[in-house]
């Protein structure tokens, strides 16, 4: 009897252990963020060099409360090497990790691009776009990056409103200028084929050019926006081009040569926003802000499946991207991860590429998604939301709740790890050889130790005396600051 009681009692305690240990497992350890380095100014895109451990960020200097600033930190120890003040404000920029280069792009009425030395900071050249032929875009105006580096094909690509500029990465020689329309500009490293859409009201175009001299290599037309609405999302890779109409047809090309495969309805109104490719899986998933994901088999071009992601019998919203990515796919496990809004929280819905099949679908810390990378090399899933801002005067100063960083396994979509961030973030890149992922962020909060007139006393001392007191930490909101995380574990 006694033995028999000593056991149940034994099984009792492993299983309060085990339950315990299932609610730490469950809960999401805060332990992520690595650094927080604060920048003085609003900060605008950013352009990471993995190879040398260095962050470079452009500030506008915007509404004439800030100068235009170029910050450089290292991102393994956290710290600010220098700032520079710029010329003008700059709109975009773009890392040359081979040469060790820079690119900052200047709107108009400058219409030029600084070539700058990463080591210094330095000014090595100044490319002129010409007025007549690249009027370079303003923040505001960019749908997307505004300069691109392909460093297979040793090009330079800017964005501009109407055109496209190719330079050369080596001498900053304008190679080519092409007529573009105002949506995506995708650039197929693999293949190095540039693929562009221009956009007309009689007639539009998919436009597939080389990489290296700009040179067309096919143009399909698919049609006017009085005929299709216009082209919510165009996916490349793999050899196909996905179009995605507003009118709900999915199109699917052969990139080498232009021949459509299949044109498909995913349905009326559906808004597409997104089109990624899965070479491996040979699928493509398109995402529109309705609700709706479909993917589309890119051998034969047939939907597989159509989902509409749910939450308490409505559809979700899954917000159109603009210049962030609110999806990515996971090559590793076969995933796809879909970022969206139900009431006031962010959702992260899973998807088997493959299959089309919803898995399962997480709520998240966090108002509305902003960004969404992969780190196939640690199976992590990285996703940024933002937080809620107010202010006076015309200008958002006020974080009322931060934005958050979340930390997901890709192949059960558990939610592993999350932080508080600034409020409002501006982009997100993935180290995956250090495992670390960085974050630009606007409106943060700062903490550091008020000031100690006490501190030239030994500690010892202090200990012994109570009555002085033991420094404070104050929270101080700054304008941006780059969050450096650890996603190894």
């Amino acid at each position: 009897m006694i033995r028999h009681r000593s056991l149940v009692s034994a099984l009792l305690l492993v299983s309060v252990l085990v339950a315990i240990v299932g609610i730490i497992r469950r809960t999401p350890d805060t332990n992520v963020i690595v650094h927080v380095i604060p920048l003085d100014t609003d900060p605008a895109a950013m352009a990471v060099d993995t190879s040398t451990d260095r962050t470079m960020v452009i500030s506008p200097g915007a509404g004439g409360r800030d100068i235009p600033l170029l910050s450089v930190v290292n991102t393994s120890a956290g710290t600010l090497l220098y700032s520079h003040v710029l010329k003008n404000s700059p709109s975009g920029i773009a890392i040359d990790s081979q040469n060790r280069h820079a690119f900052i792009v200047y709107p108009d009425p400058d219409n030029t691009v600084d070539v700058v030395d990463q080591q210094t900071g330095r000014r090595i050249q100044t490319i002129p776009a010409g007025r007549s032929a690249l009027a370079l875009l303003s923040p505001a105006e960019a749908i997307g990056p505004v300069a691109v580096v392909d460093e297979r094909a040793r090009r330079l690509i800017i964005t501009a409103t109407g055109a496209l500029g190719m330079f050369d990465t080596i001498g900053g020689r304008l190679i080519t200028r092409v007529d573009v329309g105002a949506d995506p500009l995708l650039v197929d490293e693999e293949d190095e084929r540039l693929v562009i859409l221009n956009e007309g009201l009689d007639v539009s175009t998919i436009r597939v050019a080389d990489a290296r001299s700009g040179a067309l290599r096919v143009a399909v037309p698919i049609g006017g926006i009085a005929q299709t609405g216009g082209v919510g999302a165009v996916g490349a890779g793999a050899g196909r081009i996905v179009v995605a109409m507003n009118n709900g047809v999915l199109v699917l090309l052969d990139a080498r040569n232009g021949v459509l495969i299949r044109a498909t309805r995913m349905g009326v109104g559906v808004q597409p926003s997104m089109a990624l490719i899965d070479g491996r899986a040979r699928r493509a998933v398109v995402v529109a802000a309705t609700g709706l994901v479909s993917v589309l088999d890119l051998r034969q071009g047939m939907i597989v499946r159509s989902t509409i992601v749910l939450g308490g019998g409505r559809p979700f919203f899954l917000l159109d991207p603009g210049r962030g990515q609110t999806a990515a796919l996971c090559i590793s496990t076969g995933r796809t991860f879909v970022g969206g809004r139900h009431a006031a929280t962010a959702t992260v819905s899973m998807f088997n590429t493959r299959s089309g099949h919803l898995m399962r679908t997480v709520a998240v810390p966090g108002l509305t998604p902003a960004f969404m990378m992969v780190d196939e090399r640690s199976g992590r899933l990285i996703t940024v939301a933002n937080g809620v801002l107010t202010g006076h005067g015309g200008y958002l100063t006020h974080a009322v709740t931060p934005g958050t960083v979340n930390v997901l396994d890709t192949t059960t979509g558990t939610l592993l790890r999350t932080a508080a961030i600034g409020a409002r973030p501006v982009a997100l890149s993935i180290d995956e050889q250090a495992g670390r992922a960085i974050v630009l962020t606007q409106e943060t909060d700062v903490e550091s130790i008020s000031a100690d007139p006490w501190g030239w006393l030994p500690s010892w001392l202090r200990h012994a005396v109570p009555f002085i007191p033991t420094p404070r930490s104050v929270t101080r909101v700054v304008p941006g600051s780059i969050v450096v995380l650890d996603t190894s574990h």
